[in-house]
């Protein structure tokens, strides 16, 4: 993936593209407060109101769960390996959002112990300074 240079959502919904985005890496909100876990952009066209976005389904994991998966994540060496899901836990799955693009708010790509650079997992543990 080249380095991304704009500042406007379509282009860089269009930098994202079908590559997978690890979960709870990028979360976006929507005008009625909820927010999904982008998994990977679908169908994203400049002249067409709705976008298709690939959302990671994490409605039946628990607490627990989620702190399985994030100590999961530090074991994937390729994003690839994302593609599927029950390989990284057996309760992570993806959905697809369709939604008009005017009803997205605002996009948080999470990242320090989130999403460390250079890093494919996911560290769960807080960096000690």
């Amino acid at each position: 993936m080249s380095k991304y240079k704009g500042s406007r959502l379509d282009e860089w919904m269009k930098w994202i593209g079908k590559s997978i985005v690890p979960p709870l890496c990028v979360e976006i909100f929507l005008v009625n407060n909820r927010s999904y876990f982008l998994n990977s952009m679908f169908y994203w066209e400049d002249d067409d109101p709705v976008a298709v976005l690939r959302i990671w389904d994490l409605r039946v994991m628990t607490d627990d769960d989620i702190n399985t998966l994030k100590q999961a994540m530090n074991k994937v060496q390729d994003r690839e390996e994302y593609g599927k899901p029950i390989n990284i836990h057996k309760k992570l799955d993806w959905a697809n959002l369709r939604v008009s693009k005017d009803y997205i708010t605002y996009i948080i790509e999470w990242h320090d112990r989130l999403w460390p650079g250079g890093e494919i997992g996911f560290k769960s543990e807080i960096k000690s300074k």
